[in-house]
């Protein structure tokens, strides 16, 4: 259990290295969303074998990692390992409890689509409609099919 942890943990830092994830603080969400991005974000902890095991690969995912180098894609890892991480306020504010949860606004909209579990090509998917579709993000109908919000 412990090297896979510590799989994730190294994989996790090696997709900062390579830009595609920024570290969550409530100040560069706000500018993302400010400027008109669709954003990604990664609720996780260190502890929690379910975010190593359950939605790392799926994030590592050809498809996913695709979507997420879009330019107008802002993705934010969102590290809940401590207790007193802010982005534990920003999951209760999503009305969430549990990790790992990929959550994605679309431009403009307050509500994201969020999916505790998810496939590569459903967290694409989701990123895509985001990109492209107008409407609210947790409009049934710009869901990936078969997972639903929430």
């Amino acid at each position: 259990v412990v090297g896979v942890l510590t799989e994730a943990r190294e994989a996790r830092e090696r997709q900062v290295a390579a830009n595609l994830w920024t570290e969550y603080s409530a100040e560069a969400l706000a500018a993302a969303r400010a400027a008109g991005k669709t954003v990604v974000l990664d609720f996780f902890a260190e502890w929690d074998l379910n975010s190593a095991l359950g939605h790392r690969p799926a994030l590592q995912g050809k498809a996913a990692q695709a979507a997420l180098r879009s330019p107008d894609v802002a993705a934010f890892r969102v590290n809940l390992t401590s207790t007193e991480a802010p982005g534990w306020a920003l999951l209760r504010t999503l009305g969430k409890t549990g990790i790992p949860l990929i959550a994605v606004y679309r431009p403009g909209d307050s509500e994201p689509w969020t999916q505790n579990a998810a496939t590569s090509e459903q967290i694409a998917q989701a990123i895509q409609s985001a990109l492209t579709a107008s409407g609210p993000a947790t409009d049934s109908r710009t869901l990936p099919t078969g997972t639903s919000g929430g």
